[in-house]
């Protein structure tokens, strides 16, 4: 196995990308921002996948190095054809990205990103720290190579500030998800179980502001009875304490997909209020329902656009709601239609989709697999 990457002297260009010579061994380093969830999602989780990718027929090796901590030494980067750096947004880091570019002049330097940064609502509680380092996050995006989103959305809102952007999809680890099969609730439960698995920054902390409208929240407390209602780390503010409601607190994300699991719910809910910030979410929560086998009922804004399960009005999501709630048939029937839009995006394992994470890297630096 080589231990560079060569260009294909006997191969064409296309569209201007240079095809990687087989054998090839493709290293890389990653600088994770967060450990909570993108960056497990988007860096850690296909790192791990391809680290360990085996195919004699594509004749690949990769090296794909994460780390929290930036490296000050060049010769830390010498293997790397590239170098990413995820969500990094402050004065301290794009000096560190500054450094990273004086002492590698003609290293491919990417920023990765799955979130809109620039337009967070003032009741989220990240508004004030994001508000206060945009200047720094766009001479970031600025300063890179290249960049790679979640979503087609949030390439748009990055193009101003760099045009060399690359859209991977988010995708489930299958390792930890287990195979996708719709759940039939039989474990002896009197009332459907209905859950919200959000983190609090969906929800204002003082008010019932947030993803949750007052007609929503209404719903929610005056079926108490009804339905089991389970949420999983962020709640609305006039919900919490409740003594009805099932809460649990946000789980590591290494042992979440087990636990939402372990929870036997019939239904998912994922409700957005239609703003900017959201219209550059990735469909992260469809993904999540359809690994454990439920229907997703969603907000029809832009994550979910079109899928079965979306709703114009928050009238038409609590209807959905109610269908679903009263009838397995119903449930099998619409995760079943989720499952067939969404099953080739699904797992990192699956349709190639490490092999495409790996290649979008590659097209931001004109190259391809």
């Amino acid at each position: 196995m080589s231990n560079k990457i060569k260009l294909s002297k006997n191969k064409k260009k296309i569209k201007g990308l240079q095809t990687v010579k087989r054998p090839a061994k493709i290293a890389f380093t990653q600088h994770i921002g967060d450990f909570s969830g993108c960056g497990n999602i988007r860096v850690v989780y296909p790192s791990l996948l391809l680290n360990t990718y085996y195919n004699p027929e594509e004749r690949l090796q990769f090296e794909s190095i994460y780390t929290n901590r930036y490296n000050p030494d060049p010769r830390a980067y010498k293997h790397c054809l590239f170098v990413v750096f995820q969500r990094s947004s402050t004065k301290e880091q794009l000096e560190i990205l500054k450094h990273f570019r004086k002492i590698n002049p003609k290293k491919a330097l990417i920023y990765e990103c799955d979130d809109d940064l620039f337009n967070i609502p003032e009741w989220n509680f990240a508004s004030p720290f994001y508000k206060d380092n945009r200047k720094y996050i766009e001479e970031i995006i600025n300063l890179c190579t290249g960049v790679t989103v979640s979503t087609e959305y949030l390439k748009k809102l990055f193009l101003p500030y760099n045009k060399n952007i690359q859209v991977i999809p988010n995708h489930l680890p299958k390792f930890l998800w287990d195979e996708a099969k719709f759940n039939l609730n039989v474990d002896g439960y009197n009332k459907p179980r209905i859950c919200y698995p959000g983190s609090f920054n969906h929800f204002d902390q003082k008010s019932d502001k947030g993803d949750f409208d007052q007609e929503l929240i209404k719903f929610v407390k005056d079926t108490l009875d009804e339905y089991q209602w389970v949420f999983v780390g962020g709640i609305p503010h006039s919900l919490k304490d409740n003594p009805k409601i099932e809460y649990y607190g946000w789980q590591g994300v290494l042992e979440f997909p087990r636990f939402i699991r372990r929870l036997n719910v019939d239904i998912m809910l994922a409700p957005l209020e239609d703003i900017e910030f959201n219209r550059s979410k990735s469909n992260i929560k469809a993904l999540e329902a359809t690994a454990i086998g439920v229907p997703l009922v969603c907000s029809n804004v832009e994550p979910y656009k079109g899928l079965p399960g979306a709703c114009d009005t928050t009238e038409y999501f609590i209807h959905t709601i109610q269908l679903l709630a009263s009838n397995s048939d119903a449930r099998q029937e619409m995760w079943n239609k989720q499952y067939e839009i969404l099953k080739d995006q699904l797992y990192w394992e699956e349709n190639d989709n490490v092999l495409k994470y790996v290649d979008s890297f590659l097209r931001l630096i004109r190259m391809k697999l």
